[in-house]
């Protein structure tokens, strides 16, 4: 290794480099990923990737294109030291063994890909296949069959060029006869598929993946393969939209590469009633006149007879003779037998008629009259039709029906795409930026139908939004259409039935629809054996619904609004009997769609206080509904219930602006209400970063001065408490400590809630200076609150207790975890989610510093599921502190790098705050610092890390500074070689902190037992002082830390 990096012998310089090498790239990497044995280096290969890792990985996932590039650039290329001729062999001989690795797998790829007509990725595996091997030639047309295959035809004959020029640059290549023979395919002379219906670019369906149909092409695609010298018909049928056309055109590209002539045509709705009219479109095609002259008299003339427009200067024509229905020669029928079989005698031929439920009776018994008397060549019927549009066609309706029947025929009935089949064709139409959530969106309103699907990805927007729990979208031109054709000549209790089922918008019982739709019980069957005939309805779970969401949602907005109000109004009352199992929220909104309000907002709120505390996510939604179905005195009653639900699982801003919308009408609100609702907006304002914390004090002031005023003591308390928790946020410990003395001033509290609330404020207050008197307190706060049964009471004083303990270091005490585990328990049932929040974080800190770091990150994963909801930048900033504790704590500097910008937050979260106003406090900001500067230190970047020292100073008094801001400043010291600046810093650090914070404490004195006898001049007494403290504490492994230097 030290020959290969310097071209140098062993020796201790070289080999000294190599050791600092080693040693700057485990520091780099965060973890140990080399180890120096002797004359060995190890790599752990548990944590360092190697790129020969990422090329069996790719192999794996099929991505061909990707491992080619890996290894096309080179087995250990980057080694351009020169090499012994042992070492040049090794190479050699694993780039070859890479190489056959790639093509083996690529191969069968390619089998599989092709046996499941999978040619998007058949192709790419192709294309790969012939950069590893450039000159094979049955390479070259596995990848021009791909192309064409998947639509591209343009480069079958680009890759052929460029082939025959690799080949011979001279031109003198000559390819072999497969090769001619598959290119001759991709130039066909004769019929091909309609270009309006198949190849428009402008349609995306037409470039769209064909995703979903593996399964069901297969079987169909090996019948139509297996055509000898006889007849076949496949019918494909479907819905509108439902992706025939494409079916059938992947049938077609399939045949078309083994040989087979495409005749094809399609007929027009309108001329269903001329007779033979599809079959004379089939036949006028230019290049089947060589066919028609070739034929004897009298199939020749009778056939000219009927085409006078193409052939009218041809001698011996027949006068035209126009057959009808009820008479068909059969001398015709015979002329067009003999036309067929002299096509089909020369190839074998596969007649395409997509949309043949437009086809006329005359074309359809004439091809019955074909299949029925076939006697030679190879010839495949291939029809495309659509159930619903057969009424009124009843010879071809009969025709279909016998093909049912038929064993020889093959019948597939195409069903709606699958979800996650229609997902991918989503993803693949829509813009690249469209979220999950609006793909989903898509895929549940199309219902599997890919035409409906493509649609509706082409119009859908990064930021769809929805309207009043209904899709506000603009529905395709594709669904309407469909929809147009499907009720036109619906009968009225059909049009009533599903009128109701698109009002209420889901599936609905036979019973359900005999009252909303208001029919008798015959009408009612009557109608959805329409609907169902016509594809517009499916039963599901015993009730019926209309197949898709779009189509639901189409047929709402063709209602008028007096027929919307009336039909809500029935389904509200229908609802309504049965709310004991109908969504109270479902009530309240048909309530509102009816125009009635005052029972929207009274069922509504009823379904908010049937709604446990602790289904935050329901309760907001409920309270949402109760806010959109409300107007006036109402709907400002349910925005202050939205500022108080959002305020307490800290979703600031909305808290903020519900808050704010409430203050608008402050007529509506006694000032004891009132109150409250300002210190919500006060308190959030500030912590967000917008106003001042005065400004928020005096607000608090405010409301105390009413609360005084109305003798209220709970708002009272509660105006307490967020003066305690306002100061306690900006460390104002002198003006907690008037708090205390204003709370003695205040007298004796009668209301339990109030008292309750009161202890817990005054226990906040003694833990930074009496921590014994903050636990007395906490508790008091708990018994009071339980005794009285008050829920959210009990949660807020758990949480104090639980947080007093911890910053007391008694968490490992008889029963203290106990109290941890109900604080969190009473917080979720109460839905306190800042506080449950707070409550995993502390856990999490607790078990870092006890060296449990599996249980911290277990700890800190739960409470990111809390966070992720919140918008409160110090809940956040305090997350990203505590990740990056522990991953400096377990040795990962570029973890903790990461926790650092998750604390800090991204920039657009601050957006509309005060640029002179900081949303963290102080206390925050500082600690922030500390992380920065260690992660900077253990990176190597002392000079970056002074200048964030300079901008992160320590002050005094030393027990309020944040641990990881002294434990940075120290370190910095020591390693510009301070040692004795260091040593006095943590002098005064352990002196400040013993009394109020024992945890922080043995921290501290762990840092300075080391780095006293790295000075030489150790502190044993402190050692043995720590040791006792983390054993009276309940700590024994922190304890054990200490025992190196207590010099026993």
């Amino acid at each position: 290794m030290q020959w290969l990096l310097w071209e140098a012998e062993e020796d201790k310089s070289v080999r000294h480099r190599l050791s600092q090498l080693v040693y700057q790239v485990n520091q780099n990497c965060d973890a140990r990923v080399l180890e120096l044995e002797r004359e060995h280096i190890r790599v752990s290969r548990q944590l360092v990737w190697c790129d020969l890792d990422g090329f069996g990985e790719l192999i794996e996932a099929n991505d061909y294109k990707k491992a080619f590039e890996m290894f096309e650039r080179g087995f250990l290329s980057a080694l351009t030291a020169k090499r012994t001729e042992a070492l040049a062999d090794w190479l050699d001989e694993k780039r070859r063994d890479l190489r056959n690795r790639l093509r083996t797998s690529a191969l069968e790829h390619w089998d599989a890909a092709e046996a499941a007509h999978d040619w998007t990725a058949a192709r790419t595996t192709a294309e790969v296949l012939l950069r590893l091997n450039p000159g094979e030639e049955l390479v070259l047309r596995r990848v021009m069959r791909a192309h064409a295959m998947t639509g591209q035809v343009r480069e079958v004959e680009a890759t052929y060029r460029a082939f025959a020029e690799r080949a011979a640059p001279e031109g003198e290549w000559v390819p072999e006869p497969e090769t001619l023979e598959l290119l001759k395919e991709f130039r066909p002379a004769t019929g091909t598929i309609p270009r309006g219906r198949m190849d428009e670019v402008s349609d995306p369906g037409a470039t769209a993946p064909f995703v979903g149909r593996n399964d069901s092409i297969t079987p169909v695609s090996n019948r139509v393969h297996q055509t000898g010298r006889h007849w076949q018909t496949v019918v494909v049928a479907g819905e509108t939209g439902i992706g025939k056309t494409r079916f059938a055109r992947e049938l077609v590209k399939s045949a078309s590469l083994r040989g087979y002539r495409i005749v094809s045509a399609s007929p027009a709705e309108l001329e269903a009633g001329i007779p033979l009219s599809l079959m004379l479109e089939v036949v006028s095609q230019p290049w089947i006149t060589p066919f028609i002259d070739g034929l004897p008299a009298p199939w020749k003339p009778m056939l000219l007879s009927l085409l006078p427009r193409s052939h009218a200067n041809v001698e011996g024509t027949l006068a035209a003779h126009v057959p009808t229905l009820e008479n068909l020669p059969r001398h015709i029928c015979e002329a067009f037998l003999h036309l067929f079989t002299a096509i089909a005698r020369t190839r074998k031929t596969i007649l395409f008629l997509d949309d043949f439920h437009w086809a006329d009776a005359a074309s359809a018994r004439l091809l019955q009259f074909l299949a029925r008397r076939w006697t030679t060549g190879g010839f495949t019927l291939l029809l495309a039709y659509r159930p619903e549009e057969l009424r009124g066609h009843d010879i071809v309706s009969q025709w279909i029906d016998l093909l049912k029947a038929d064993a020889g025929a093959t019948v597939t009935t195409l069903g709606p795409l699958k979800p996650d089949p229609a997902r991918r064709l989503a993803r693949a139409i829509a813009v690249d930026d469209v979220t999950n959530a609006a793909i989903d969106r898509v895929v549940a309103l199309a219902g599997g139908n890919p035409r409906f699907l493509i649609d509706l990805a082409v119009a859908t927007k990064v930021g769809a939004d929805r309207y009043m729990y209904r899709d506000r979208i603009a529905v395709p031109a594709s669904v309407e259409q469909s929809l147009i054709r499907r009720i036109q000549g619906l009968s009225e209790p059909a049009r009533r039935v599903l009128s109701s089922l698109a009002v209420l918008g889901r599936a609905a019982t036979f019973a359900h629809l005999l009252r909303i739709a208001d029919c008798s019980r015959d009408d009612c069957a009557d109608a959805l054996e329409e609907l169902q005939d016509r594809r517009l309805v499916v039963w599901v779970n015993g009730g019926v619904r209309i197949r898709q969401d779009i189509v639901t949602a189409a047929i709402y907005e063709r209602l008028s609004p007096a027929r919307r109000t009336l039909l809500h109004a029935r389904t509200a009352e229908l609802l309504n009997d049965q709310r004991e199992r109908e969504p109270l929220e479902l009530v309240a909104l048909h309530y509102f769609w009816a125009g009635n309000h005052d029972m929207a907002y009274l069922y509504a709120t009823e379904a908010v206080k049937k709604t446990p505390a602790a289904d935050i996510s329901g309760r907001l939604h409920l309270l949402r509904v109760a806010y959109d179905v409300s107007a006036g005195l109402s709907r400002t009653l349910v925005a202050a219930s939205l500022a108080r639900a959002n305020y307490g699982s800290r979703r600031l801003r909305a808290a903020l602006r519900f808050g704010q919308e409430a203050l608008q009408n402050p007529g509506e609100f006694q000032p004891a209400e009132l109150a409250p609702i300002r210190l919500i907006v006060a308190d959030t304002q500030q912590r967000l970063g917008f106003t001042e914390p005065g400004t928020a004090l005096r607000e608090f002031t405010e409301a105390a001065a009413i609360a005084a005023n109305e003798r209220d003591e709970v708002l009272q308390a509660v105006v307490v408490e967020s003066t305690v928790e306002l100061l306690d946020r900006r460390a104002d410990y002198e003006s907690m400590a008037e708090q205390a003395s204003r709370i003695a001033k205040m007298g004796s509290l009668v209301n339990p809630a109030a008292q309750s609330r009161i202890s817990a404020a005054l226990s906040q207050v003694a833990r930074h200076t009496d921590p014994e008197a903050a636990i007395r307190h906490a508790e008091r706060a708990v018994a009071v609150a339980r005794q009285a049964g008050l829920q959210d009471e009990t949660a807020a004083a758990l949480y104090r207790l639980a947080i007093t303990l911890k910053a007391r270091g008694q968490l490992a005490a008889e029963g203290a975890w106990e109290v941890l585990d109900e604080a969190k328990h009473a917080c979720h049932e109460a839905g306190h989610c800042g506080s449950l929040a707070l409550l995993l974080l502390a856990q999490a800190d607790w078990q870092t510093r006890t060296g449990d770091h599996e249980s911290a990150e277990d700890a800190l994963t739960e409470a990111a599921a809390v966070v992720n909801t919140m918008d409160c930048p110090q809940i956040r900033a305090m997350e990203g502190l505590a990740r990056g504790i522990l991953a400096l704590a377990t040795g990962r500097v570029k973890s903790a790098e990461r926790a650092l910008d998750l604390a800090r937050g991204p920039e657009s979260d601050h957006a509309d705050s005060d640029p002179e106003v900081h949303s963290l406090p102080a206390k925050t900001t500082a600690a922030l610092g500390g992380l920065e500067g260690c992660v900077l230190l253990e990176s190597g970047r002392i000079g970056v890390a002074a200048r964030v020292a300079e901008r992160h100073p320590l002050q005094e008094p030393m027990a309020h500074q944040p641990e990881i801001l002294i434990l940075f400043h120290t370190r910095l010291k020591s390693r510009v070689g301070d040692l004795s600046g260091a040593l006095d810093l943590l002098e005064r650090a352990v002196d400040a902190t013993e009394a109020v914070r024992p945890m922080e404490w043995l921290s501290l004195a762990l840092e300075l037992v080391r780095l006293a006898r790295r000075s030489g001049n150790p502190r044993p007494e402190l050692a043995r002082k720590a040791q006792a403290t983390a054993r009276n504490l309940g700590l024994p492994g922190v304890a054990e830390e200490f025992g190196p230097f207590s010099g026993e």
